[in-house]
């Protein structure tokens, strides 16, 4: 038998499988690939609200490339940051620990497919077993929050096998986002270990507040001892570039309260109860049950005022970016919709442009004067109009 994620003590293990004498081998390596294969960053926030604004225009400006995996602290953020980023049409999907098996299975699978591009997960099981070594990461004042939260979580009572950082394997995953920054080093490991499996290459970037700095700097300096070299690099960022976004951002956050998150659950949970096949029978016998929660099934949206808040202009582009795929990506759309225009409005345009290539001396030759003669027919027909009747004519006594 051959685990990764194995601990040290396996006696129970041992009474389980194992009758007689048990050999363990346990081979060295290294917790993480190395820097040619897995990047690894950081990004330091003043608050949450920047945090949400550089991720949000990271992935509008196409920074981020591929299918992402990304982590927070609570289920409550999880649905906020699926909020916010359903907000600017990003899709994305939950997974959670109280989430059922077969609801979890399901969420996995579509994203190893590649239904879902964006997977926000909220680690639970890990907060579990690393819990000595992060309470002795969070003392202080500062983290006096998370210690509450911490002991809120340990008196839940959640599925064993729901841990999201370790044990699931996520198909070709070539980015793993610590939304909100891990509280021990073996869950930085654990979640960091999601991308950059096989020969395959891979990205994580990790998101650090001022507050969280202290424990930061201790976990950086466990990861580069156990890699025996440096490799949390800073990812530079301006604020001053994503500005036009945090505007964006601060009214999506506003739209996010705690009734809006509850509400966006409890659409979650009805629908989980009618995709249940177990409750097929009780469906059946109490139809207006059925229908009443088919009526709920919508999901909830934020009422956001700006119909507009999920396009990228290209003023919001930073000076850096411009010129590159991102504002040729944006501005295809627009070419597409002029060209359309001009079609419609054969009457006043002489010429198409990529049409009739090929037949460029005789279709685009008819095409021409049959423009040039129905405009004469129109400017003809519109000075008529404008020619008014004489009023002495029309006067009568």
């Amino acid at each position: 038998m051959t685990s990764a994620t194995l601990k040290e003590d396996l006696s129970e293990i041992q009474k389980t499988f194992v009758e007689g004498k048990m050999l363990s081998l346990k081979l060295k390596e290294r917790d993480l690939p190395g820097t040619d294969q897995l990047e690894q960053f950081h990004i330091s926030c003043q608050n949450d609200e920047e945090r949400f604004t550089i991720l949000m225009a990271l992935i509008k400006l196409k920074l981020l490339v591929g299918k992402s995996v990304v982590f927070v602290s609570t289920v409550d953020r999880c649905y906020k940051l699926y909020l916010f980023l359903q907000a600017f049409k990003v899709p994305s999907c939950v997974l959670n620990a109280q989430m059922p098996t077969n609801s979890r299975c399901r969420v996995i699978r579509e994203f190893n497919q590649g239904k879902w591009p964006f997977l926000i997960a909220s680690e639970c099981n890990d907060i579990f077993d690393d819990s000595q070594e992060t309470e002795e990461n969070l003392k202080g004042k500062k983290n006096k929050q998370k210690r509450k939260e911490l002991k809120k979580n340990k008196k839940r009572h959640l599925d064993k096998e729901s841990g999201i950082g370790r044990g699931i394997d996520f198909h070709l995953v070539p980015n793993v986002i610590n939304f909100d920054f891990p509280l021990s080093t073996d869950m930085y490991v654990h979640r960091v270990g999601r991308t950059a499996r096989g020969f395959n290459k891979g990205t994580a970037i990790s998101f650090c507040l001022l507050s969280e700095q202290a424990l930061f700097e201790q976990i950086r300096q466990e990861v580069n001892e156990r890699m025996g070299q440096p490799v949390l690099r800073p990812y530079q960022v301006r604020m001053q570039d994503f500005e036009g976004f945090q505007l964006r951002a601060r009214e999506v956050l506003a739209a996010c309260t705690r009734a809006v998150i509850r509400e966006t659950r409890m659409a979650e949970i009805r629908d989980e109860l009618l995709k249940s096949k177990r409750l097929d029978a009780y469906f059946e016998k109490n139809p207006r049950e059925r229908l009443a929660f088919e009526q709920d099934k919508k999901q909830y949206k934020l009422k956001i005022h700006s119909p507009a808040i999920a396009d990228v202009p290209d003023y919001l582009v930073p000076k850096a970016l411009r010129g590159q795929k991102i504002s040729e990506t944006y501005k295809s759309t627009n070419i597409l919709n002029n060209n359309r225009r001009k079609r419609k409005r054969s009457g006043r345009q002489f010429f198409v442009e990529n049409e009739g290539k090929n037949n460029e001396n005789g279709e685009n030759q008819k095409r021409r004067k049959f423009n040039k003669q129905k405009t004469e027919k129109n400017f003809a027909k519109r000075n008529s109009q404008k020619k008014m009747a004489d009023p002495l004519q029309s006067f009568k006594i």
